[in-house]
């Protein structure tokens, strides 16, 4: 079964995209010597960054086998030198030996700054399913596959959740961030404000010690003091994507009732 390993992100601005990446905590760890496509990194959430004609959430990739990606008729991309296939949103594979021997041989290392904002991990994204040409397509990854009325869902090896809205009601792609310690995210991005959050206005209760804290930076939140997610979304960046900052315990999933909850009376803070 196929492993995530980063997001692919397309810009049309260079200066904006990289502000806006690294406003989020993000710093540049690499550069392809050819191309320009860089990798972003924030913790263990990473980005590679491509110059392309629009902006936006574009790829996700997966470490592999060379048998599955030749399963999936990938062909190579030299912008990146991963193997990739799909439309609209590609899929970018790579075997974890050849990862090492591309970043070494094909990449130009740049200082980074281990700013610690309180990640840790990409979760899962949700997007419209006249994202993806076929579903069909997916399955090559020997992904957990799952279905309900709303979406269509592949889950990886590593519990990172690709959902499908069947509706295309999903006005921008929205990417999970798992956080260690989600309100010190929200303290640090606040300082810019140039970074719009949500706004919800809804008392939560039956939190125990977090309930404070779950109002106070205006959060919503699902579960109880023993296993919960706690949940906020900043708007609109990087450009055309939401990020929802995700805490959880004993909760592993992307959960749906809160996703909706997000998408509701979407004012910016």
């Amino acid at each position: 079964m196929a492993i995530s390993n980063f997001l692919v992100y397309n810009y049309t601005d260079k200066n904006k995209t990289f502000k806006e990446f690294t406003s989020l905590g993000f710093n540049q760890a690499s550069i392809h010597k050819t191309s320009g496509a860089t990798f972003w990194h924030n913790r263990n959430c990473i980005v590679l960054l491509r110059p392309a004609n629009t902006d936006g959430l574009s790829g996700v990739s997966f470490v592999t086998t060379e048998n599955i990606i030749n399963s999936a008729n990938a062909v190579y991309d030299d912008v990146t030198g991963w193997f990739s296939f799909g439309n609209k949103l590609k899929i970018y594979l790579q075997t974890e030996d050849q990862i090492k021997t591309v970043i070494q041989n094909e990449y130009q290392a740049s200082p980074v700054n281990n700013f610690d904002t309180g990640v840790d991990k990409f979760g899962g994204v949700v997007l419209n399913i006249n994202e993806l040409c076929d579903t069909n397509l997916l399955t090559v990854l020997e992904l957990k596959e799952f279905s309900n009325d709303r979406y269509t869902k592949f889950v990886s090896k590593n519990n990172f959740s690709l959902y499908f809205d069947k509706q295309n009601d999903t006005s921008k792609p929205t990417v999970f961030v798992d956080c260690f310690d989600i309100f010190k995210n929200i303290a640090l991005l606040s300082l810019d404000s140039s970074i719009q959050m949500k706004k919800y206005n809804q008392q939560q209760n039956n939190f125990g010690k977090l309930t404070h804290k779950i109002n106070g930076y205006d959060c919503i939140a699902e579960g109880n003091k023993d296993s919960y997610s706690i949940e906020k979304m900043i708007l609109d960046t990087p450009s055309n994507v939401n990020f929802v900052l995700r805490q959880r315990s004993k909760k592993l999933h992307i959960n749906e009732t809160m996703l909706h909850r997000h998408y509701e009376l979407n004012t910016q803070g």
